[in-house]
């Protein structure tokens, strides 16, 4: 932590390293095979069509 007083110099040597590597887990599918359901399924027929992305 750093207050106004302190030099920069000073706040930038007490800076936290937290740099992450996130593997990529995106992936590329045709449109036919994407799996299409109702998106609130109590409405019935009225319900609009949503995919499920989230895996």
């Amino acid at each position: 932590m750093t207050a106004c007083s302190e030099p920069q110099e000073a706040a930038k040597s007490e800076s936290i390293q937290t740099e992450t590597q996130v593997e990529s887990t995106n992936e590329v599918v045709l449109a036919a095979d994407i799996e299409w359901e109702k998106l609130n399924p109590a409405r019935g027929d009225q319900s609009p069509p949503s995919r499920n992305n989230l895996g």
